[in-house]
């Protein structure tokens, strides 16, 4: 099994092998992507005072909630190519792979590798070897595992660990311990649910008084491909390996013009704005949250500062959908982590086709632009004719009928609405089945959390939220056949498993609402007018105005120039301090 203990043992030996060498002057570092990110965070939970700083990649904090099943909904095309890939390994067979990964890459490995390279010195055991891992636990087993994070999950030999036993978040107090310990993360807008633990981890960080540097940008997994919408290409325009660089020089060589030190704590891409913006904190401050209803005819409604009176219908008015159990955004999305490492584009070119699937809502045109930054949620009041449903929630933006921009997204899975989200078995609750709708008992309440993103709204542009019932590109259908061990939570076993009608409530009694983390003013609408498409801008028409509280400057960081924000009460107190004289004094030379 994953980051067992037999292996996370192996890296203890591993660390202590490299602090005996000659070449070892007892300052060691660790990074790694993705799996070995995550094992970089256990050498670090060994408490060893050797180990001084570590950068971990795109990984997954918490991989039942960033990864295996975000929103409680099984991650089917992830977790099935990536055991493709580890059978491939494990088996020896590259063409286990065959069908996880485009043609193109596959004979691109079959004409370079051989397989796996035997240990030196032990090139007998590999025959033995492969016949152990025959029996080794496949990750597929997650699904019928996936009802909560506290079913356990068997090894061969016995030993029981559930989700909560295994990966970062289930070490943070010993990675923590260390209070010496340098630590910067990397994320990416487009990587799965991984960005929205990175944030998760560096708050932790902060908690605790470790040294914690956080950079996002508009990235594949790994930090391989820039997804943004706005790029003129997909190169990443970021040096990786030059940062990595420069936070170890930092801390294992202590050499003073790193300049990190002075740096803010985070620093994101703002897509759309194409900017870098720095920040201590995440949300920035003053990111106010802007409340947008559902109303009638498929629009947002937005309720305008100083009204007495919520813009709806009184007393009970839902709108009634039947879910299309077909609907998807494409194999190439943020959830399948190895079509990113076979070097494919996030981009959702297709989501004003994928209309017709989903319950639309769109606000009129912005007036000006408007930039999100944070988490943004749907505030669902609903009811349907099942006892469990998949919830898929896109924010989109909307530029004309025909062109429409993908945002970010959330799910959930019905059962597992409890708030805050515990993801328990025990608290796995089936919804009420209402046949005849809507009604004014059986109203549950549901918040589908989104992944955090940074993102430009355009001028002219409307706000979109599409609500789906399947996403079968990436997600298990809810009542799959692999998931039955889910159902047997339910007290009645025979509760219809799949909705046949959803009711989403919009009235003053039990109103829907899209919540936006939105930096400065409030938005402000046009009337409902059609806008031209705007040609892939790259720049904005004019600098958004920041939120109280924020400033803009530059730093020059090797070569590069951060666009970067911060409180301008810890500006100013910075501004008196000698380190930020001796800084100017450095920026003029």
């Amino acid at each position: 099994i994953d980051f067992s203990p037999q292996e996370v043992q192996d890296y203890k030996t591993v660390l202590q092998w490299v602090l005996e060498q000659e070449f070892c002057n007892g300052k060691l570092g660790s990074c790694g992507i993705s799996y070995d990110g995550i094992a970089a965070l256990y050498l670090a939970s060994f408490k060893n005072p050797a180990l001084k700083a570590v950068a971990p990649i795109c990984f997954p904090f918490d991989i039942y909630d960033d990864m295996c099943a975000p929103g409680g909904i099984a991650c089917g095309g992830a977790i099935e190519d990536y055991s493709q890939f580890v059978k491939a390994l494990e088996s020896n067979d590259l063409s286990a792979v065959e069908g996880a990964v485009p043609e193109n890459m596959f004979k691109l490995l079959a004409s370079h590798l051989d397989g796996v390279m035997p240990v030196k010195g032990q090139e007998g055991k590999m025959e033995q070897a492969l016949k152990d891992h025959k029996g080794n636990w496949e990750m597929t087993s997650l699904y019928e595992k996936s009802s909560g994070k506290d079913v356990p999950l068997m090894t061969q030999g016995g030993q029981s660990m559930t989700a909560k036993d295994f990966g970062p978040v289930a070490i943070m107090d010993s990675i923590t311990a260390n209070k010496e310990l340098a630590v910067y993360t990397f994320g990416a807008w487009y990587d799965a649910g991984s960005v929205s633990g990175a944030f998760k981890f560096h708050e932790k960080l902060k908690a605790a008084g470790l040294k914690a540097k956080l950079t996002v940008g508009p990235w594949t997994h790994g930090c391989r491909k820039n997804c943004s919408p706005f790029a003129f290409d997909d190169n990443p325009k970021f040096d990786l390996y030059g940062e990595l660089v420069r936070f170890f020089d930092c801390y294992l060589k202590e050499l003073p013009d790193t300049q990190i030190p002075d740096e803010e704590d985070i620093h994101f891409w703002t897509v759309g704005a194409e900017r870098w913006v720095g920040a201590y904190n995440w949300p920035i401050m003053d990111v106010s949250t802007e409340r947008m209803f559902f109303g009638g005819q498929g629009k947002l409604v937005n309720f305008q500062a100083g009204s007495s009176k919520l813009p709806l219908p009184p007393g009970v008015t839902a709108d009634q959908w039947i879910p299309d159990y077909e609907a998807g955004t494409g194999r190439v999305s943020r959830w399948n982590l190895v079509q990113h490492i076979s070097m494919q584009v996030v981009r959702y070119p297709d989501r004003a086709a994928r209309g017709p699937q989903c319950l639309v809502y769109a606000s009129l045109p912005l007036e000006k632009d408007m930039v999100v930054s944070g988490s943004p949620a749907v505030d669902l009041r609903m009811e349907m004719d099942a006892a469990d449903a998949g919830i898929f929630a896109y924010l989109e933006e909307e530029v004309t009928p025909d062109e429409v921009r993908y945002v970010t997204e959330g799910q959930l899975l019905a059962s597992h609405r409890k708030r805050p989200s515990t993801f328990l078995t025990t608290d796995v609750k089936p919804m009420p089945v209402v046949q005849d709708g809507p009604s004014k008992d059986k109203v549950e309440h549901l918040t589908v959390r989104m992944q955090p993103i940074s993102y430009c709204f355009r001028a002219g542009s409307r706000i979109r939220v599409s609500l789906a019932a399947a996403d079968v590109d990436n997600f298990l259908w809810h009542d799959a056949d692999q998931l039955l061990g889910h159902w047997k939570l339910f007290p009645d076993p025979n509760v219809p498993k799949r909705a046949s009608k959803w009711w989403v409530h919009r009235g003053q009694t039990a109103p829907s609402v899209l919540e936006l983390p939105v930096e400065g003013d409030a938005p402000t609408f046009l009337g409902d007018v059609t806008v031209a498409s705007k040609e892939r801008p790259q720049e904005l028409t004019e600098k958004p105005k920041l939120p109280k509280g924020m400033s803009w400057r530059s730093q020059k960081i090797k070569g590069r120039r951060w666009s970067s924000s911060a409180p301008m009460a810890a500006v100013e107190e910075y501004k008196e301090s000698d380190d930020y004289k001796a800084l100017l004094a450095k920026q003029d030379q």
